[in-house]
């Protein structure tokens, strides 16, 4: 574990993304606290790889 060669891995994923075989904008999904029951369903089905909780009303993802 932890060997990893970043300069192949990231070029390897960027190409499956350009391949349209990675969609990695898919993989998380932010969620204000209120939504914390949706984001633990999705979880669970399996619709959303990584849901992140916003704790902070202020916060704006990417910004």
């Amino acid at each position: 574990m932890g060997d990893a060669i970043p300069q192949i891995g990231i070029q390897t994923l960027i190409d499956f993304w350009q391949a349209g075989e990675f969609p990695f904008d898919k993989l998380e999904k932010f969620y204000t606290f209120d939504q914390v029951n949706e984001a633990n369903k999705a979880s669970n089905d399996g619709s959303v790889i990584k849901p992140v909780m916003i704790i902070d009303q202020d916060y704006v993802p990417g910004v």
